[in-house]
Parts: structure tokens; sequence; C-alpha cells
């Protein structure tokens, strides 16, 4: 599905921000389809309206999940930096319609706009400090730019969040309408700069853009060196724990009475609390596309459940009594350690558990299952998992479930922690769960 729509109104160009379950973060994928949308834009006279497709939201900030992860190299690519300069420098005037929070890299995105219109649900911050980064697509210079140096000081050092009206104001945004009247505004705007001359529009914008500060290099490379910092993969962490978390409480009605759907499991949303006991079962497609589709990986390091992995121990659905899906066990090459050559002595193991479950005393139990399964299959190899270095959580469960920490591996500019199971294996009944054809795989290395 495109992550940005375009359309064609009279004089404008609607780009419109379409990733709706991840209240529009801006990752990678969604910036290189806007980038695509604004070289178009290029091509012929047009006002550039950047606005959402959902009501309500206009961009959450870069993609957490993905920022975590990024290191000095993608700090110097410039991926958001880059698309907000080449949204600066289009041609013709460009519109920002907020309508909802605009938070992070979304903030910056509506800055990069030659004005910005708001709905009385807009809201403007920069929260990119407490992350253990820096506003460094371009919110350290156009924030005091757009609203004074005052100003630009409280949202970044404090995170402070200006509404609407407050917006306005300080010249943040320049006008505020309600929700139901934001696009007729725009476009109303859009036709009315469209009045004037295009070519006169242009050079007038090459006028104002001398008045540029010339800051990005430094943004850039301070950026580079946050990113490599242990402090911002924790932070982050922290961050998207504690979302998770708030995003996926359970009412006390819904955990006494749980929701059923008509096969006898719970709804894919896992909205009631598991019911022990745990156990394994053969993962489906549907499985997969349930576990693809979750907003945030959990405690332990999560692999896409619909790529394609080489024979061997494979994946399994962990499911609780009442059979619904908790979350996943990966074993042998597919959960192997990164950069790491297989070993017959060794099964690898990787467990992901459902975001809405991590951090609420789940991971152990559903870790204890996996690895009940995976004794099963390991005859007399030792097992191993891996945990970034930065998921404490991860890390945390992993020891619940029997592992200790060996040594540390990097991979990719990563450091990952290595745990095994230590001393001899005891012997450990097959699960009625677990398939037969996975208790003689065990005679294949990992």
């Amino acid at each position: 599905m495109a992550l940005v729509r375009t359309s064609r109104r009279g004089s404008a160009l609607l780009i419109g921000l379409h990733r709706p379950d991840k209240h529009n973060a801006l990752d990678e994928a969604l910036v290189s389809e806007f980038d695509r949308a604004l070289t178009e834009a290029s091509r012929e006279p047009c006002v550039v309206i950047v606005h959402s497709t959902t009501p309500g939201i206009f961009a959450a900030g870069a993609d957490i999940a993905e920022l975590i992860e990024r290191d000095a190299d993608a700090a110097l690519r410039a991926i958001n930096a880059g698309l907000f300069d080449r949204l600066e420098a289009h041609r013709w005037p460009t519109i920002a319609l907020v309508d909802g929070p605009a938070l992070g890299g979304g903030c910056e995105l509506a800055l990069a706009c030659d004005l910005r219109l708001v709905s009385t649900r807009a809201r403007f911050g920069q929260p990119e400090l407490g992350l253990g980064i820096l506003a460094g697509a371009g919110g350290n210079w156009r924030l005091a730019q757009a609203a004074g140096l005052p100003v630009a000081r409280r949202m970044l050092y404090t995170g402070q969040t200006l509404p609407a009206a407050e917006a306005v104001e300080v010249g943040l945004a320049d006008a505020v309408h309600p929700p139901e009247e934001l696009l007729d505004a725009g476009l109303t705007l859009a036709e009315t700069i469209a009045a004037r001359s295009w070519r006169a529009l242009e050079l007038t914008k090459l006028a104002l853009r001398a008045h540029r500060p010339a800051t990005t290099g430094f943004d850039l490379a301070a950026q580079a060196l946050l990113f490599e910092s242990q402090d911002k993969r924790e932070r982050m962490g922290r961050f998207l724990a504690q979302r998770t978390a708030s995003a996926h409480q359970v009412p006390a009605t819904e955990a006494t009475s749980p929701q059923v759907t008509t096969n006898g499991a719970a709804p894919a949303g896992g909205a009631r609390q598991p019911v022990p006991p745990f156990h394994l079962r053969q993962l489906t497609i549907e499985d997969g596309l349930d576990l693809a589709a979750s907003p945030q990986p959990g405690a332990w390091q999560v692999y896409d459940a619909m790529q394609p992995f080489p024979p061997d121990e494979g994946y399994r659905a962990v499911v609780d009594g009442a059979g619904s899906l908790l979350g996943y066990c990966c074993l042998g090459e597919a959960a192997r350690v990164p950069g790491a050559a297989g070993t017959p002595v060794v099964l690898d193991v990787a467990i992901g558990i459902r975001p809405q479950l991590s951090g609420k005393g789940w991971g152990a139990a559903l870790g204890r299952a996996a690895i009940e399964y995976a004794r099963t299959v390991a005859a007399d190899r030792r097992l191993r998992t891996t945990v970034p270095e930065w998921n404490t959580v991860g890390l945390r469960v992993a020891e619940q479930s029997g592992f200790t920490p060996v040594t540390t591996v990097t991979h990719d500019r990563k450091r990952y922690v290595v745990l095994e199971q230590s001393g001899a294996l005891e012997p450990v009944a097959q699960h009625p769960a677990a398939e037969p054809s996975a208790r003689s795989a065990a005679s294949r290395p990992a």
C-alpha cells in the first residue's frame, strides 16, 4: 500500500501522508515515496500542499523503531534532512496542513514548508533531546527562524509542545481553522498564490532562501555522533517500551471477560490477558502477517515472520491456553547470531513477544515455553540466543529463561550480547503441540 498519496486539485498538488497505523511516522520507505512525489511536482507549476490522509494526525516524527538502529552512516546520509531541504527548495510555494500532532520530524516537515495552516487539534513539539539525539533535520534553525530563538530554546531544551493557538501567536503557524475546514482553507490559499506570476514566485523563493542559516553541516555531524551513542539506544528503547505499554493497557473488564473470535481464539490484537499454560504450534501464514503487522518489536530480537528462511528447525507460534497468539520461537539458521558461522554443537534461538505483552511480566513465561520446545529438538546441542546490547528488557527476559551471557559480538556496527544455557541439558518430554518432523530435524546442524 502506498505510504504517500498524491492528487491534483486546481493549482494545488496534494501530497498526503498515508501511514495511519504508525501516525505517519517517517520511515525510510515513506521518505522515498515523498521524494518521488516532489520530483513529479517540480515538472509543472503547482503549489504543494502537505497533509495527512487521516483526520486528527499529521506526523508523529521519525519512526523510532527504525531510528534506534540508525548509525553514523545513516545520519550522514541525511535521510530526513535531505527530504526537508528538497521540500524547502521546491520551485514554488508549499503549504503544510497540520491537523493533529506534529512532533519531532513531523514538526520539522511542517517547518520545511513555506506556510502552515493548522486545525484546532494541532500541536507542535521537538522531543529529540529526550531520546538522546538532536533535531538535526532543520529543527535547530528553522524553528528559531519561524518562532524566534526564545520559543525554540523552550521547545528544544524542555520538550514543550505548543497548541494551535499559541503556535499562531508566536509565528510558528499562519492561521488556525476548524478541522473540517482546514483542507478548503489550504486550497483557497493555494489558488490565491497561484494567481501570481509562477516565475516571480519561483524567483522570490530563491531570494528568501538567501537568508537560510548554514547550520546543516553541523547538524549532520552532531547527529552522526549521537546516533552511535549507547545513551541514544537506551533512551529510545525505554521510549518504545513505555509507548507500547501505555498504548495497550488492558481494562479490567477485558481481563476478566475475554473477547473470543468465531474460531475460539482471542482477537488478533491480543486484547485480553493471556491464559496459561503456554505452548507451541505450527506458525501459519495468518500468524506471520499478524506478527509482521505488530507496531513495535517485543522484548526479544524480532525477525519478520514472513521472510523466506533456509530449511532448518524453523518457526513456531507461541500460544496460550485459549489458543491466542502471544509470540513466536525461531530455531536454527534463521535465529543465528548475526555475522556468526553455524556450529553443529549449538542451536540458535530467537523469540518474539507481542508488543502489548512486553514489559508486563509475560516474557519469561513465554520464553520458558519456547525454550522447553527448543530443548526437545536440540539433542546434545547447547542453546544460544542473541539480544541487542541496548535491549535491557530482552536481556532480563533471556536470563529469566535460563540463559547466561557468555560474550558480545559486533555486526554491522551494532553490539549484541550472546547468551547460552550452560551445563548439560536435562531430558525434556516432547510437548504435545510439537510436531514429530521437528524432532527429526535435530540431526541437522544449525
